[in-house]
């Protein structure tokens, strides 16, 4: 029979050496699916009208005029247009999944909840931030390079949303790890 150390069986548990890991991966993935089922549920509703409208367009809005106060955009409910764009902000261009991947890791990673909500938190701000930057370049993409822009929304600024999204949480794991081993 197979034993570790400490004679105990580790026939049940595969990979005993990275239990932790794998508690990590099982909780993650449930907690990103049941978040991510819990969004779709609100999909048509108020709640879904306020993220797209109020939290993602308006601010996207508001943005551009700054930066370029003589482009004649304008928003309806959703829609950013202009004599040059004409883009809809729809499911899955709020940022979401971002701030759901984010929770996900933080909830399921180990570690104490008080750091854990500050990673939370920040997290999200940080992700809603690059997101409205994300939604503004893609206008400006398609004002002045159309031709990129299908495949910088499609391709290009998910994998980074990603890429951003995990770095954010090596990095804080590294600081928030880092703050009590000291």
């Amino acid at each position: 029979m197979a034993t570790n150390n400490g004679g105990q069986s580790n026939l049940g548990v595969p990979f005993p050496s990275y239990r932790k890991e794998i508690r990590f991966l099982v909780l993650f993935v449930g907690l990103l699916a049941a978040l991510n089922f819990g969004y779709f549920l609100f999909g048509g509703t108020a709640v879904e009208e306020f993220v797209l409208t109020t939290l993602t367009a308006k601010p996207a809005y508001t943005i551009i005029k700054l930066l370029t106060p003589a482009e004649e955009v304008v928003l309806n409910g959703t829609q950013l247009t202009s004599p040059h764009v004409g883009f809809e902000i729809v499911r899955g261009c709020e940022g979401m999944e971002g701030m759901l991947l984010m929770i996900s890791a933080m909830t399921a990673f180990s570690m104490a909840w008080r750091d854990k909500l500050k990673g939370i938190l920040l997290g999200m701000a940080f992700v809603y931030v690059f997101n409205l930057l994300r939604i503004v370049g893609l206008y400006y993409m398609m004002r002045y390079a159309v031709s990129g822009f299908y495949f910088a929304h499609l391709f290009v600024g998910q994998s980074i949303t990603i890429v951003v999204v995990s770095v954010f949480f090596v990095l804080w794991i590294f600081g928030s790890t880092g703050r009590h081993e000291n």
